[in-house]
This record gives structure tokens, C-alpha cells and sequence, in this order.
């Protein structure tokens, strides 16, 4: 269960009962740092619980408690040799990142052989220790299973040789990885025509233990996405992972390196499954890729991991209605925009859409009409010059008579789907940040009815790209986001049954909670009727 520390970072929850607990703190470069606790008494308070989860979960023991019987009295160590090293020395001072001219870059689950022998302080409580699958009949059981989670030690060294020898999964983590390849991987690979997240990151799971266990714990949530409480041993995972990123970016001297931010991502996806979303990791991913420097965009696992972190900033800019944190100027070293491929054309509009969002919630001062209208030529430029391959191989507009209150919009690639969602909802945005400038009342709700029917319009676009591919189950997401923030504007009754279906459609195939959404969405339309 991981806490929170001062600077809204978490970790792990197993922390508190080590001999020297650290913390972790982002400078300003977005380069990590770890202290050690000044005072002993003050880590209870310093904890915040995960809403749902009971403070004393950590400490209550049911009376079939197995508890291990030492033959002499143990010791609690640091985890590392190389901990008390990091707690003595002083802060380094982050590398300098090579000035760049963006000016260049602009365009118009199985059972262990062995049980687990910890000291009691490492025990937790019975439901934390007992997986899914269990329904919570053999504790020991569990206990086999999650052995190597903690016992694992040729895991716990992060050698950054690349000619370390590869750890081999066990039978139940080559369940856990075959499904992220097969499914969260196509999420993170959107717009990559690399792939990197379904090909490099299961590869390098072999040999990194903090993208590895990252992966564990947002395939184990997914796997299990649809049965109850099921987040107990993806927080194994999770916990886990932590423990291994704060030695990771502890003993980093610089930028982190590309693993360790695949890895962060990846938790920001866990994290956002949730359904109240801390947003732990956001701040980190974006402090981390705006230290990027041209030598990073690559093409390689760090670039496509830094778009993925774009995106996940979009997503929280545009259902929080507040500025983004990236630094866009940053993405302008990337090769998307000198390369013609379809996935860079898709990119240039993921970075179309956060530049709308940074002038339409600017944190500075209010977007100006000439800096709207830039915007908009190029997002209408952008859909004028793509090519063919993103009109839709095949279209059907909606049919009440033969029950299609969607319509269908099929195109060639996930890409693809996702270029068009995004141009779309940069139109929504452009359409209400423009001021309504009107001679008259009347004419004032006249043009506010035009902007409301432009929304509709666009809205029902991505709603129907969400569709569109069976392998972009990332563009249900998009459209799932964009109702939480527009599905008011569905005043006709056949309209809001479409919506409904459809986020119910969006629940059962990725497992993220809708219904507080679709409760919302009716008390809005039940109270804009009585007005």
C-alpha cells in the first residue's frame, strides 16, 4: 500500500518498517534525489492512505496467521549497500542540456517451488496476501506466489551493463507480460510505428527489474480489472517497483535514463485506472522530459515513452480544464516533424492539440485571438495535407430506423484513429476559446448555440473513431475523456441512450469504471430539462 510523500510522490508502504527509510524529491531539472528521514517518529505522520484503504491494514493480523519462527535474532539492513552513500552525499548539480533551436523543427498465474520465510515485521494482513484467483481459501498459497516479489534478489541489482544475463519469467509473470504485449502495449504504441512498448519494453523486462515489476502491476490490474478487489497484489508489484525507481533515479547523475521513464509511464497508466486519480507520477514524467535534450529523441524507447507522457498530460489538461506541465518546446527536437510516415503525421496533431490546450488554459495569461487563429490554421492545415491513408476505408452516417444511433467510421490503423480524435477535439477547444463578440443578446445566444452545435458535431466524430479499430481500444479512452468533459451537450433523448451504451461498451472492453461518469452525464441532462 504506498504513502505519499511531502512532495506528492509515493512510496512504497513497507518503507516505514525499514532500518533507514528514504525520501525522494524532483529538483528542478527533473533529476530525483533521496533523503534520509531526519526524524524517526515523524514517518506515521508523514503517510496518507489510499482512499478505500484502512490505515491499520498494515498492522492487523487475522488469527490463522503464518508466522515464521527465526532460529536467532534478525537484523533489519538497508535495502542497498549504496543507500547510506546517497543519504551522506550532497545534492549534485544537474548536467547542463544542450540549447536546441526549435525554430528548425517548425511546420505549418502459478504456484513458487519454496514458501517465503520473512520476519514477522514484513508480514501483512491476510487479504493483502491472498491473490484473486484465491478467493481467499489458501493464504499459503499466496504466500508461494508472491515470494519472488520480495525474495528476489538477483532482481534487486539494476547493473547497467547491457551484457547482464536475462532473467527468465516464471510461468505466472509470462502471463502477466504476454497480456501486456497484447493489450496495454497497443495503448502506449498509438503512435509509434516502431512499436517500442510491445516489442522493447517485454524485452527489456529481461534485464531491468523497475520496468519489469511496472509492467507486472499494471498487467495483473488489467487482467484482473473485473473482479473485485483484485488491486492487492498488483500493489506487490507496484510497491515493488518503487523501491527499485528511487534507487534507480537516487543514483542517477543527469537525465534518467530511457527505462526508468518507460517505467514511470507505465505506472501513470496503473495510476490512472483509478478512480480517484492522485496523479503521483504525472509531475514526475513531465519534469523528466522537459530535461530531455536533442540527444534523447532518438526515435528509440525514451522518445516514444516521452509522446506517451504527452498524452497522458493532454488527458489531464483537457478533464481538468487546467495548463498543461509539459514543456512543448522540448518536442520540437523530435524527428516527427521532418519525417512523412503516417504515426510522425499522427504526432504532429497529438502536439497540434497540446499547443490548444496550452493557449486555451494558459497558467500565464489569457490566449489571444491572433495566437487562436495560428492555431487554427494550422490544425485545418494539418487535416487539409494529410494523406489518404487517413480517410475512413468505410463509412455508414446514423440510422435511427435501423437502430444505429452511432455512426461507423472504420479506418486502416490505430494511428490513424487517433490523429483524427485529436483533430476533432483541437476544433472543440479552438471553438470555445474563441470569444463570442455579438451586437445584441439575441445574437449573443444565437452564435452560443452554434458553438454548442460545433461541439455536437465534432463530439460524435469521437465518439465514432472510438470505434473505428479494433486494435485502438486507447481511442475508447480518448472519447470516454472527451464525454466527461462535452456529453452535456446531448440534449436529444436517442442521443443521451448512445452515449450511455457506448461508455458502457467502453467499461466491459477496458475494465475503466464509467458508471460514476454515466450517473453524472443523466443528473446533468435530468437538470438542463428543468431549466
Amino acid at each position: 500500500m504506498p504513502g505519499i510523500t511531502d512532495w506528492g510522490l509515493p512510496f512504497p508502504a513497507n518503507c516505514g518498517f525499514l532500518a533507514t527509510c528514504h525520501r525522494v524529491e524532483l529538483n528542478n531539472n527533473g533529476a530525483w534525489r533521496s533523503r534520509a528521514q531526519e526524524d524517526e517518529s515523524s514517518r506515521g505522520r508523514m503517510v496518507r492512505f489510499r482512499s478505500g484503504l484502512d490505515s491499520t491494514d498494515e498492522y492487523a493480523f487475522s488469527d490463522n496467521q503464518v508466522w515464521v519462527q527465526p532460529e536467532s535474532n534478525l537484523e533489519y539492513c538497508d535495502e542497498t549497500a549504496q543507500l547510506s552513500q546517497i543519504y551522506e552525499a550532497e545534492d549534485r548539480e544537474p548536467a547542463e542540456n544542450a540549447a536546441v533551436d526549435s525554430a528548425q523543427y517548425s511546420f505549418d498465474l502459478p504456484i513458487m517451488d519454496a514458501p517465503v520465510e520473512r520476519s514477522p515485521a514484513f508480514h501483512t494482513s491476510p487479504h493483502m496476501m491472498v491473490s484473486p484467483d484465491t478467493n481467499g481459501s489458501d493464504i499459503s498459497e499466496s504466500r508461494y506466489r508472491t515470494q519472488h516479489l520480495r525474495d528476489s534478489s538477483s532482481l534487486d541489482l539494476s547493473p547497467r551493463s547491457p551484457s547482464r544475463p536475462a532473467i527468465p519469467f516464471t510461468p505466472r509473470e509470462a502471463i502477466l507480460i504476454r497480456n501486456f504485449t497484447e493489450n496495454m502495449a497497443l495503448w502506449a504504441d498509438a503512435t509509434d510505428l516502431r512499436r517500442h512498448f510491445e516489442i522493447e519494453v517485454p524485452r527489456r523486462s529481461m534485464y531491468f527489474p523497475v520496468l519489469r515489476y511496472a509492467v507486472f502491476a499494471f498487467s495483473f490490474r488489467h487482467l484482473n480489472r473485473n473482479m473485485s478487489d483484485t488491486t492487492t497484489e498488483a500493489l506487490e508489484y507496484y510497491d515493488r517497483c518503487l523501491s527499485l525507481l528511487i534507487e534507480a533515479v537516487a543514483e542517477q547523475n543527469g537525465p534518467v535514463d530511457e527505462e526508468t521513464l518507460a517505467a514511470i509511464a507505465i505506472l501513470r497508466q496503473y495510476e490512472e485506472m483509478d478512480a480517484d486519480d492522485k496523479e503521483l507520477h504525472l509531475n514526475g514524467t513531465s519534469r523528466i522530459v522537459n530535461s530531455m535534450s536533442v540527444f534523447d529523441f532518438n526515435g528509440g524507447l525514451g522518445e516514444a515513452a516521452a509522446w506517451l507522457c504527452l498524452r497522458q498530460d493532454i488527458y489531464i489538461s483537457l478533464t481538468k480544464q487546467r495548463p498543461l506541465r509539459s514543456d512543448l518546446d522540448t518536442y520540437l527536437q523530435s524527428d516527427v516533424f521532418k519525417r512523412m510516415d503516417d504515426a510522425a503525421y499522427a504526432n504532429k496533431m497529438v502536439f497540434l492539440l497540446a499547443k490548444a490546450l496550452a493557449c486555451a488554459f494558459s497558467s500565464d495569461k489569457p490566449c489571444s485571438a491572433e495566437s487562436l487563429e495560428e492555431i487554427r490554421r494550422e490544425v485545418d492545415n494539418w487535416f487539409d495535407l494529410k494523406s489518404p491513408a487517413f480517410n475512413p476505408i468505410h463509412e455508414a452516417k446514423r440510422s435511427r430506423e435501423e437502430g444505429r444511433l452511432l455512426p461507423e467510421i472504420w479506418v486502416l490503423s490505430p494511428f490513424h484513429a487517433v490523429g483524427l480524435q485529436y483533430y476533432h477535439i483541437a476544433k472543440i477547444i479552438l471553438a470555445m476559446s474563441t470569444p463570442i463578440v455579438a451586437s445584441s443578446v439575441l445574437e449573443h445566444i444565437r452564435q452560443g448555440k452554434r458553438v454548442e452545435q460545433i461541439v455536437r458535431n465534432h463530439l460524435l466524430q469521437v465518439i465514432a473513431l472510438a470505434n473505428s479499430h479494433a486494435r485502438a481500444e486507447n481511442a475508447l479512452f480518448t472519447a470516454r475523456h472527451s464525454l466527461s468533459v462535452w456529453g452535456g451537450v446531448f440534449a436529444e433523448k436517442d442521443d443521451q441512450e448512445m452515449v450511455l451504451s457506448f461508455l458502457k461498451h467502453v467499461q466491459q472492453r477496458t475494465g475503466w469504471n464509467t458508471s460514476p461518469l454515466r450517473s453524472s452525464l443523466q443528473e446533468q441532462w435530468i437538470q438542463d430539462t428543468r431549466e
